[in-house]
């Protein structure tokens, strides 16, 4: 941002372009090409993060009243949105270590009149699945038979703990059915409210939309990014942050097997931020939401993750803080509180 504000002070404080600088959007598309989606910068509309994205894409392909499909658990953020909207809901199960659930999905289909779909088909929030390229085939091949746009949010895809980054539904994307959704904040930093779309045959109306919306994002944040990916080398600090990730889950969850009560499940992530935990038959995580806050511990009730308030006995923990003695201490007193609501015993140190 210093060297931006140094060359170019003039530029930096102007308007910025409703489809997002041009020097950007040929970086993010080239990204795509890398992992085998040729996506053109034309196509590439810059937003102000994901949850942006998601509802340019929302507003510009369904009306009110319009039935999205999403997954079951998702994030709150995409219920929110899509309740904004005035849309209807029809939920496809999300399935641990597996993903979206495709055997259902036709059944679903044929039995509903669905608009569209948003998807996070790579680890999604808060199970951290990832669904297999054989289901993601079948998914856009369902959905281009029934009429249906996928909305893709691809936020987590580049966070895989493993390494290997997946596919995006894109790839098998013959119909132009897919609008991929992008962002900066999980790969660099959320106060950046820097995402993208790839509008597909979409893109026109999603720049008008943009431009009603806010008429443009901020300059200096899109040429920081663009002098950054430029200068620096993205995949070498990608790694470092897949391994901080991947090491942040395997402590945490140590750390419910050693302070939590023994009938705890915990779904194993393969990539993203979250960790998603089953508390005991009588736990409420509304009830433990509450008691952690007053303790200065934030954590996420099931309850947001669905529609319809299911997942009561569920929370979600985030995975994104590097481990240290403060977030030991957190877990333990965790572990406490859950033993304690749960009319479990609480594990000896």
């Amino acid at each position: 941002m210093s060297r931006c504000l140094r060359r170019a002070p003039a530029a930096v404080f102007d308007y910025a372009p409703a489809q997002g600088h041009l020097a950007l959007r040929r970086l993010i598309a080239q990204r795509y090409a890398q992992v085998g989606v040729p996506v053109s910068p034309e196509e590439i509309v810059i937003t102000a993060g994901a949850m942006e994205a998601i509802n340019l894409a929302l507003r510009v392909t369904t009306s009110p009243g319009d039935v999205v499909l999403v997954e079951t658990p998702t994030y709150h953020g995409i219920l929110q949105t899509v309740a904004a909207l005035h849309l209807k809901v029809l939920e496809i199960p999300n399935l641990p270590g597996r993903g979206i659930d495709v055997a259902r999905l036709d059944h679903l289909l044929e039995q509903n009149a669905v608009r569209a779909a948003v998807l996070v088909p790579n680890f999604n929030n808060p199970l951290g699945s990832l669904t297999s390229d054989a289901d993601k085939q079948t998914l856009v091949s369902s959905c281009a038979r029934h009429g249906v746009i996928i909305i893709e949010d691809d936020i987590y895809g580049e966070l895989a703990w493993s390494g290997q980054r997946p596919s995006l539904l894109r790839r098998w994307d013959t119909r132009g059915i897919v609008i991929s959704c992008g962002s900066f904040s999980k790969m660099l930093a959320p106060g950046l409210r820097l995402g993208w779309l790839a509008g597909s045959l979409w893109t026109d109306a999603l720049v008008r939309a943009k431009f009603f919306s806010t008429m443009g994002g901020t300059s200096l944040t899109q040429l920081a990014m663009s002098d950054y990916l430029q200068r620096h080398d993205l995949e070498r600090h990608l790694r470092r942050l897949r391994r901080t990730l991947a090491d942040n889950g395997q402590r945490l969850l140590e750390a419910i097997a050693r302070y939590w009560p023994v009938d705890t499940r915990v779904c194993e992530p393969q990539g993203g931020m979250s960790l998603w935990a089953q508390l005991t038959e009588s736990g409420d995580s509304r009830t433990l939401f509450k008691a952690a806050l007053a303790k200065g511990i934030r954590i996420s009730p099931g309850v947001l993750f669905s529609s319809r308030g299911d997942y009561v006995d569920y929370v979600r923990l985030s995975c994104g803080l590097v481990w240290d003695v403060r977030l030991d201490r957190a877990m333990k007193e965790l572990g406490t509180l859950v033993a304690r609501l749960g009319g479990s015993k609480v594990k000896a140190p």
